[in-house]
């Protein structure tokens, strides 16, 4: 579904990508994962079109994205849903109003059908009779499911993850996790995983990749990952120490 080839991307002196080469393959789970400030979320951002390469090609269902225009461009991004990091949710609107936002941006329903929609997605994230709710009223777990309500509401194809578990408890973290599971299973999705956490990353992933230094180091399935004698692998795996970040990797830590 997602093919990256040969991918360079600079920031003045600091290089952050340095030529990734990945295939997401369709209808699975992929995890990237590393330490912070190794480039995880500025490759997300490349495959979503809001970072240009220094050099490289991204294809999306063997469309070449990197030289598409603008217009171009939003309708590949129209096939993607998004889980921000702190969910992202618009603090003036209720839960209904957040969630809907997409379909009322980009599609021609009417309010019948808008609503019926908003509530058959909220149900696929556990949630109900919570539409006039403020996201001031609701815990972390549940701006998380509202947020992945409001990504998956316009039906994507391909479903991005910033860190969906940080900041959870165990116990609602699993439920994250097992949503993640649940959604991909039901819709067929291309899942996209950014993540820390290890416990998630055994949960969730068909396919797990390491970033390290802008590089892949280690790609492959769980059980692979986890078995692997890559030292960068290791030492993330054993939580290690590795030095203090230095200023560059401070000023662009993902």
């Amino acid at each position: 579904m997602i093919r990256i080839e040969n991918l360079y991307k600079s920031f003045g002196q600091l290089q952050v990508l340095k030529g990734i080469n990945l295939e997401v393959p369709k209808g699975k789970i992929t995890v990237i994962v590393g330490r912070s400030g190794q480039g995880k979320s500025v490759l997300l951002k490349h495959i979503i079109g809001l970072l240009k390469p220094d050099s490289g090609e991204i294809y999306v269902d063997d469309k070449l994205i990197t030289r598409m225009s603008a217009n171009e461009l939003n309708r590949v991004r129209r096939r993607c849903g998004m889980l921000f990091q702190d969910a992202a949710l618009f603090d003036s609107m209720d839960v209904f109003d957040n969630v809907s936002f997409p379909l009322v941006e980009h599609t021609a329903l009417d309010e019948e059908e808008i609503a019926a929609r908003v509530a058959r997605t909220l149900a696929l994230v556990d949630l109900y009779n919570v539409e006039s709710k403020w996201p001031a009223e609701l815990s972390g777990g549940m701006k998380k499911r509202v947020g992945l309500a409001r990504a998956l509401v316009l039906e994507p194809e391909i479903m991005l993850y910033d860190e969906p578990t940080t900041g959870l408890d165990p116990i609602t973290s699993a439920q994250i996790n097992q949503l993640i599971i649940d959604t991909q299973r039901r819709l067929q999705m291309t899942a996209l995983v950014i993540s820390h956490d290890m416990t998630s990353t055994r949960q969730v992933a068909d396919q797990v990749v390491m970033l390290h230094a802008g590089e892949i180091v280690e790609a492959g399935d769980v059980d692979s990952f986890f078995n692997s004698n890559e030292p960068a692998v290791l030492q993330f795996l054993k939580g290690e120490a590795q030095g203090p970040l230095g200023e560059s990797e401070r000023n662009h830590a993902s």
